[in-house]
C-alpha cells in the first residue's frame, strides 16, 4: 500500500540570514582569490581597500572594526553604532560585543542599546594571522558586525542549519587554502589538486546561496497567476532536463491527453517546481530507469505527478523530505544543497494547493500536487 504523507507548513526566510551568507562568502571568494593570486604572481601587488564599496551594498548596519573597536569601514546604517560626537569611537555596548567576540573567537549575536534604541547585531571574528587568508585582509578587520532584522524561533533555526550546512565545505576549504599557501612551484600536482576542490567546493556553495534567494524572493513577492498552457510549461522543464537524464541513462517521459484544460498559475514558478522535481528523481533513479512527468484532468483540477522508477523513500525519511537542508542518508554524497523540494511546497502552497508524497521501498516514488482549471 502506497504512503502518503501531507508535509508542514513551510515558514518564511529572513532576509538577514540571505545577506550575512552572502557577504561571508563574499568575504571568504575575496580572500581565496586573493590566495590564488598570490600563488600565481608572488610579487606583491597594490591593492585598494574594497571594504566600503561591499558594506554599502547591504541595506542593513554593517561595519568591519579592529580588535580595540576601531573603525576600518561601515555603512551608513550603522552611523548609530558610533557615537555622535566621535564618529571614529564605537558604542560602548558594541565595544564590549566585539572584546568579548575577539577574546572567544566565536560569532554571537546579541541586543545593544543604542542611542536610537535596542538593537540586534551578530559579531563575527575574521581569520586571525595563523590563517592565510589574513595576508589578504592585512590582518586589519577583526570583526564583522551586522544588523539582525526580526526573524523568530524560525529564522533562529534555518539560520543555524545554514550554519552547519556550511561549516564542513568552509572548513575544508580553508585547509586547502593552507595548501596553497605552502606550495613550492615542485608541487604543482598538489596545487592542482586543492585549487580545484576550492572551486568545486565554492560551486557547491553558491548553489546553495542560490536556492536560499529563491526561497527569498518566493516569500518577498506573490506569484503572477494567469491562464497557462500547462502541457507546455512541462514540455519546457522537461526539454532543461534532457540531456542531464540521457547521459544518466534514464528516459523521460511526458503523459497528457492532447486536449488538456488551461491552468491557473504562474508558468515561471511552475516551471521552476517542475523542473526541481524531475531533477531529484533523475538524481535518485539508477540507469535504464524512468521519470514520468504526468498531468490527468480531475474535476476542477489538473493533477500533477512526477514519478521514478529509483529506490523508493525509507518511511523515517518521508516525514522530513520538505524541510530545508534535510538529507537522506542516501542522499549525501549526491550534489545538491537540500532545499529543492522546500523551494517546491513553497511555490505549491503560493498556488493554495500542498504537494505529498507516495512512495513503497524499492518501488519507486511519486510526487503530487493540483492546480485550479482556468475559468
Amino acid at each position: 500500500m502506497a504512503i502518503s504523507l501531507l508535509q508542514p507548513p513551510s515558514f518564511s526566510l529572513p532576509a538577514g540570514v540571505i545577506l550575512l551568507i552572502l557577504l561571508g562568502l563574499l568575504l571568504l571568494a575575496m580572500a581565496l582569490g586573493g590566495l590564488l593570486a598570490l600563488r600565481l604572481r608572488p610579487a606583491p601587488m597594490p591593492r585598494p581597500s574594497p571594504w566600503e564599496d561591499i558594506l554599502n551594498i547591504l541595506p542593513l548596519p554593517a561595519a568591519l572594526v579592529r580588535r580595540d573597536g576601531r573603525p576600518v569601514a561601515a555603512n551608513a546604517e550603522a552611523a548609530a553604532w558610533f557615537e555622535p560626537n566621535s564618529p571614529s569611537q564605537l558604542n560602548a555596548h558594541l565595544s564590549t560585543l566585539v572584546r568579548r567576540v575577539v577574546s572567544g573567537r566565536q560569532a554571537e549575536t546579541a541586543q545593544v542599546t543604542l542611542s536610537e534604541g535596542p538593537a540586534t547585531v551578530r559579531a563575527v571574528p575574521l581569520p586571525d594571522n595563523r590563517s592565510p587568508a589574513s595576508k589578504v585582509l592585512h590582518s586589519g578587520p577583526a570583526v564583522l558586525l551586522v544588523g539582525q532584522p526580526g526573524g523568530g524561533q524560525a529564522g533562529l533555526h534555518l539560520t543555524r542549519l545554514v550554519a552547519h550546512e556550511l561549516r564542513t565545505p568552509l572548513t575544508a576549504i580553508v585547509g586547502h587554502a593552507d595548501v596553497l599557501e605552502s606550495c613550492s612551484p615542485a608541487d604543482e600536482a598538489l596545487w592542482r589538486r586543492s585549487r580545484d576542490f576550492i572551486a568545486a567546493e565554492t560551486k557547491r556553495l553558491a548553489r546553495l546561496v542560490e536556492d536560499l534567494l529563491t526561497l527569498s524572493r518566493l516569500d518577498a513577492s506573490p506569484p503572477l497567476t494567469r491562464s497557462i498552457n500547462l502541457r507546455g510549461v512541462a514540455e519546457s522543464a522537461l526539454a532543461l532536463l534532457y540531456d542531464r537524464a540521457e547521459a544518466a541513462g534514464l528516459t523521460l517521459t511526458l503523459n497528457t491527453p492532447v486536449s488538456l484544460p488551461r491552468v491557473c498559475a504562474d508558468p515561471d514558478r511552475i516551471q521552476q517546481a517542475l523542473v526541481n522535481l524531475v531533477d531529484n528523481a533523475v538524481k535518485y533513479t539508477p540507469p535504464d530507469g524512468t521519470v514520468t512527468l504526468k498531468l490527468v484532468p480531475e474535476g476542477g483540477y489538473i493533477r500533477v505527478e512526477v514519478s521514478d522508477t529509483g529506490p523508493g523513500i525509507a518511511p523515517e525519511d518521508l516525514p522530513h523530505l520538505f524541510e530545508p537542508l534535510y538529507r537522506a542518508e542516501n542522499a549525501r554524497s549526491l550534489p545538491g544543497a537540500g532545499l529543492g523540494l522546500t523551494i517546491v511546497r513553497a511555490i505549491i502552497e503560493q498556488h493554495g494547493s500542498s504537494i505529498f508524497v507516495q512512495s513503497r521501498p524499492e518501488q519507486g516514488a511519486t510526487f503530487i500536487f493540483r492546480l485550479p482549471v482556468a475559468r
